[in-house]
């Protein structure tokens, strides 16, 4: 874990509570981002470039283009208040590309959708096991997604202060009996 300062840093002592929630994985298909050509006015131009937009910070944020403004501003966006439904929101292959959109402070944005969009593609799949049943046409996720808000004990918080931009995932699958925990605190640079 991080703590305040930057030094990582392990657990002591006993976790005695895990603050978590599970994370719906039922959209498995990259056509769920197709809103973004389609939307008034549209996120991304038909040559795959992001709309521009009026720079800005938000919480300490860039926002430069359309696809930032979706996902720093979310329901506070004045021209995209509710491009995703809150489930459709919640879903882990929407938070992962908000979390690759939102970036990092030292992060240098693409200007075109393509590298987002081909970026969660491929943790997406790093992270989920997925089976297509025999003789069904859609794909069912066989791996269990927890996001963990906060632990009680440890001796350290999880988080060295509290973000829009932090987030922890244990990623649990079954079938390889394996956990995998995608984990950044935020920090700060200037």
């Amino acid at each position: 874990m991080l703590r305040k300062g930057g030094e990582w840093a392990r657990l002591e002592g006993t976790v005695e509570r895990v603050k978590s929630e599970v994370v719906p994985t039922t959209v498995v298909s990259m056509a769920h981002f197709d809103r973004f050509e389609t939307a008034s006015p549209p996120v991304v131009a038909p040559n795959g470039s992001l709309r521009r937009v009026m720079d800005d910070q938000v919480r300490g944020m860039a926002v430069t283009n359309a696809l930032q403004d979706v996902f720093v501003r979310g329901e506070e966006s004045e021209e995209y208040p509710d491009l995703f439904s809150e489930a459709e929101g919640s879903e882990f292959l929407t938070r992962l590309l908000g979390h690759l959109v939102r970036g990092g402070a030292m992060n240098q944005y693409d200007d075109t959708l393509a590298p987002y969009l081909e970026t969660t593609k491929a943790l997406y799949k790093d992270l989920l096991s997925v089976v297509r049943p025999q003789g069904s046409d859609r794909i069912e996720v066989l791996s269990a997604v927890y996001c963990v808000r906060g632990l009680q004990g440890g001796g350290a918080d999880l988080f060295p202060q509290p973000h829009d931009n932090n987030f922890c995932y244990v990623v649990l699958d079954t079938a390889r009996k394996t956990a995998t925990v995608l984990y950044r605190p935020h920090q700060g640079w200037w």
